[in-house]
């Protein structure tokens, strides 16, 4: 691959891939976060999501939870904690939930309307080990291995375990 150069046809201008060779398509990637290398500093990111509109990224870092728009832009702090849980988007990127060792949380991906929500869920062995929300972002579902099924509203209202363990079991 040849940055410089005559752009064949088909390719984009400024890189040849060589003499002979043609591309059928091409792919390109920018670069949207730029995290410290220092160690202190460092965001290993443990978790990353997509809204299914492809708007927003959602990730779980040791630095704590963060969105931000697919096409670069700034990066929202949701959570200053370390946090390895399940994190999700509403179909339209607008709204994020996260599970970490400190509970359930939901906010408005730019970071606005942060709240805990009820339950006692956590992440970990008897808390969180999945979440997904629904597309409109009014509910969501969460899989505990301890407790089974739930879900509740985002307002932290009708909270409902639809399935537990001893169920499957029978």
């Amino acid at each position: 691959l040849n940055v410089e150069g005559e752009a064949g046809p088909g390719q984009p201008p400024g890189i040849s891939l060589g003499e002979g060779w043609r591309a059928k398509r091409w792919v390109t990637f920018n670069k949207i976060t730029a995290f410290a290398e220092e160690a202190t500093q460092r965001k290993d990111v443990n978790v990353m999501s997509l809204s299914a509109d492809g708007s927003r990224i959602g990730l779980l870092t040791q630095q704590g939870a963060f969105a931000l728009d697919a096409q670069g832009g700034s990066l929202v702090q949701l959570s200053t904690r370390d946090t390895h849980g399940h994190l999700d988007f509403s179909a339209d990127g607008k709204v994020v939930a996260w599970a970490g060792r400190e509970g359930l949380w939901l906010a408005n991906s730019d970071g606005s309307g942060k709240r805990k929500l009820p339950g006692g869920f956590a992440e970990g062995e008897q808390g969180v080990t999945g979440l997904r929300l629904t597309a409109r972002g009014d509910r969501v579902f969460i899989l505990s291995p301890a407790r089974g099924v739930y879900a509740l509203n985002t307002d932290g209202s009708n909270i409902k375990r639809l399935l537990s363990y001893e169920d499957l079991a029978k």
